[in-house]
């Protein structure tokens, strides 16, 4: 067949470029050799085989980073041969990477080390879901004015936790709703917030996600501070763009004024 002897002319390759690609896809899914037992030919591969390799990697232990790799390889070694007139249509046109399964916690479960977030149809109706990413929970440091702050909450619900008629002893909320020991809603802090803002004659738009970036603006004018320090304190991945590009802007500022700095040291 025509694939087979341009798979044949690909096996000796060993380049980089998309067209040097079928040796090591064609291998892995089907065999060493297109004419062995187990073998086939590069047009005889369909959807649902392609999908069944992507599973099997996953299955095998491959990180999804280096499925990543081998998904854009043999994307592009598929389009070669399209291009060449080998084969009519792309296998992996569609085809998804496996992503981690991430189980949910009901209340009351012991904690599990996977990142989960608070949803539900109300306060008392919660359940634990896994979070965007693993960035997301985190250990970080405070300082003691947030220490002060938090003991005195403490206090307050230790006597709350005495008196309160209902009370949910499942988990250990640091925040509360209006019912005692069940979680507060993110609506709830927003207007509660807004509330605050209208007090204060301040703006509307302000979100309590603002904060991220002013937390983000003055750990960025700290020079002792590291991108690095800032994206784990925050649960940003290390390639997130938007830190780095609040951080960029605040040290640009400290840049410049490190100029007049210096242009005063040597006038005095």
């Amino acid at each position: 067949m025509a694939s087979d002897s341009w798979y044949a002319s690909q096996a000796a390759c060993n380049s980089a470029s998309e067209s040097c690609g079928a040796s090591r896809i064609h291998t892995a899914m089907y065999g060493p050799s297109p004419k062995s037992q187990t073998s086939k030919s590069i047009d005889e591969v369909n959807p649902n085989a392609y999908q069944q390799y992507l599973i099997k990697l996953k299955a095998d232990g491959y990180a999804k980073s280096t499925i990543t790799v081998i998904h854009s390889s043999a994307r592009l070694m598929f389009q070669h041969g399209i291009r060449k007139g080998l084969i009519k249509n792309n296998p992996t046109a569609g085809a998804t990477i496996p992503k981690d399964k991430r189980e949910s916690r009901k209340p009351g479960m012991k904690r599990v080390a996977l990142p989960k977030q608070v949803k539900g149809t109300s306060v008392r109706k919660y359940h634990f879901a896994p979070t965007k990413n693993v960035q997301s929970e985190r250990v970080i440091s405070y300082g003691e004015t947030v220490q002060k702050a938090l003991n005195q909450l403490k206090a307050w619900q230790d006597n709350e936790r005495s008196s309160a008629k209902d009370f949910n002893p499942n988990d250990n909320f640091v925040f509360w709703s209006e019912y005692p020991g069940y979680p507060i809603s993110l609506n709830r802090i927003v207007r509660m917030m807004q509330r605050v803002l209208q007090a204060g004659n301040l703006p509307l738009n302000i979100t309590p996600h603002s904060f991220r970036h002013t937390h983000v603006s003055l750990l960025a004018e700290n020079p002792k501070v590291s991108l690095p320090q800032i994206q784990a304190r925050i649960g940003h991945k290390s390639n997130s763009k938007v830190t780095e590009a609040i951080y960029l802007h605040v040290t640009k500022q400290r840049q410049m004024q490190l100029a007049d700095d210096f242009e005063w040291a040597i006038n005095n």
